[in-house]
């Protein structure tokens, strides 16, 4: 069976956008008669068929997953998201191949090993040089976990902004007044979390102080560790973001003197976190309450176990595979940002 002709194609060989074929096959009005003619011509000639509401899975060929090396890591927030995404391409019989970015550092040299895929998943990638290559290179590409700054990918994300909106409320309807949030503000995803936790505080008109109670791990350590700080920015410190080795200084410092409560933008920051105070002499939940996000199967036996924001990977790499296939078969033609609902799990780590 010869190769599935896309909407790409049609719009290669009629010279128009993607956007106009749509329209001339879905009826619209809104093109011009010849360009109507134009690409009825361009169908008749490639063979196409327009495809049906469900996605022929059958159709699709092979599909890439492009995600940092940490993907590899046990227990990573990536890593969860690897195997639902593996559990669902394997309950729907889709062949995939996991790049790592190390792998191809150069994509000029993939160019052509990349175009024998029929889509790709990016895993947490952002980065516009990465993002600027897949756009010249005309593949259906999705986004999970991440966005596209230019809106010309789809993406789709748990609700950070909600989650951390359930940890202010969680803290608030326990009396915790005085938090702090442990952060490293590097991407969007990471800095919707800081905005809805400051959103719960602001609705109960506890605004929270930038300067005093946001512990911004990267810029704290620009002076602690130059070093770190380079790992930080390159995403090379951990799961925790360096975390493990910079909270010490920091609590020896003081920051975490005159706070009932922390909210950590990841599990591992969180759990980084509990130890270091336990090791400090400080009591948590007695103390210093804490919440994190993510859900790692980790939390779940740290002592206390962690209160966290529950995502669910499963549904995650459902929703993710399913985009993708749809913009294979169907060749959507604007951009969608979706989010994912979170839950809070309530364990032992807050008073």
């Amino acid at each position: 069976m010869g190769k599935k002709v896309t909407l790409q194609e049609l719009a290669k060989q009629s010279g128009t956008s993607i956007a106009t074929v749509s329209r001339v096959l879905n009826n619209s009005e809104l093109v011009s008669d010849e360009t109507r003619s134009i690409i009825n011509q361009a169908i008749e000639k490639t063979g196409y068929k327009k495809q049906k509401r469900l996605a022929v899975l059958s159709q699709l060929g092979k599909i890439a997953i492009i995600a940092n090396d940490d993907v590899e890591t046990p227990s990573s927030f990536y890593n969860s998201i690897l195997s639902g995404l593996k559990f669902e391409a394997n309950r729907l019989s889709i062949e995939f191949e996991l790049l790592l970015t190390s792998q191809i550092a150069n994509f000029d040299k993939y160019h052509q090993y990349l175009s024998s895929f029929d889509g790709i998943l990016l895993i947490g990638l952002e980065n516009p040089l990465t993002l600027e290559y897949l756009r010249k290179h005309n593949l259906p590409v999705q986004i999970i976990n991440g966005v596209d700054s230019l809106m010309q990918f789809s993406s789709i994300s748990p609700d950070y902004e909600q989650g951390g909106y359930l940890a202010g409320q969680y803290f608030l309807n326990r009396s915790l007044t005085k938090p702090k949030l442990l952060t490293a503000n590097l991407r969007q995803s990471i800095y919707q979390r800081q905005q809805g936790f400051m959103r719960a505080y602001h609705e109960a008109g506890n605004e929270l102080d930038l300067t005093h109670q946001i512990i911004d791990l990267l810029e704290v350590s620009k002076t602690i560790s130059p070093e770190l700080h380079h790992k930080i920015m390159n995403n090379n410190a951990g799961a925790d973001f360096g975390a493990g080795k910079l909270l010490p200084t920091l609590i020896e410092n003081g920051y975490f003197d005159d706070c009932d409560s922390v909210f950590c933008i990841c599990d591992m920051m969180a759990i980084s976190l509990i130890q270091s105070l336990k090791s400090h002499g400080v009591r948590v939940p007695e103390d210093i309450s804490v919440i994190g996000f993510d859900d790692l199967e980790v939390s779940k036996i740290i002592t206390p176990n962690l209160t966290t924001i529950q995502i669910n990977y499963i549904d995650l790499a459902k929703q993710g595979l399913a985009m993708l296939i749809h913009k294979i078969n169907h060749g959507t033609v604007c951009s969608v940002r979706s989010n994912l609902s979170v839950e809070l799990i309530e364990r032992n780590s807050v008073k």
